[in-house]
């Protein structure tokens, strides 16, 4: 079995240049640490998750981490943090991609989900309104758990 399995290296190698790029275009500082290139997962699913990975992390980039002049207004250092990470837990291969940005905007959300026809209220939790980007058609995506923990202005994980 283990001819099958690779490194996450093969997947995270290609994401320092990628976030060194787009940062740049962004006008975006940012730092990419990388945690857990040694731990292995099978061949056919490593595959699988290239694309949503990389779409997670073009949106932290994007949407999460802030400008280095926002980032200073609030107190943060002008250089924003993101962390990909991969290791195993039991039986599954837990793989997180974490920034240190601006986190989710509720109002954003709440009004994307209604144009989508989707129920919501001014009176959803924080935690509520944040599983709203996981319906269907909210983010594109591929399959497999997504567990989401986000604090105002503290990012996301």
């Amino acid at each position: 079995m283990s001819i099958r399995m690779m490194p996450m290296e093969y997947v995270f190698s290609r994401y320092p240049r990628l976030v060194r790029d787009l940062a740049g275009k962004l006008g975006k500082q940012v730092e990419l640490t990388l945690v857990g290139s040694s731990t292995e997962l099978d061949k056919s699913l490593i595959e699988r998750i290239i694309d949503p990975l990389t779409h997670l992390v073009r949106n932290s980039l994007d949407h999460g981490i802030e400008l280095p002049e926002k980032r200073l207004a609030a107190g943060k250092n002008s250089v924003g943090n993101l962390i990909l990470s991969a290791e195993h837990q039991g039986g599954n291969i837990c793989i997180e991609v974490t920034d240190d940005g601006a986190g989710l905007n509720r109002e954003r959300i709440l009004a994307k989900a209604a144009s989508q026809g989707l129920t919501v209220s001014e009176n959803m939790s924080d935690d509520e309104v944040a599983m709203l980007i996981f319906a269907p058609g909210f983010l594109h995506g591929g399959a497999g758990h997504r567990r989401l923990r986000a604090r105002r202005r503290h990012g996301r994980r």
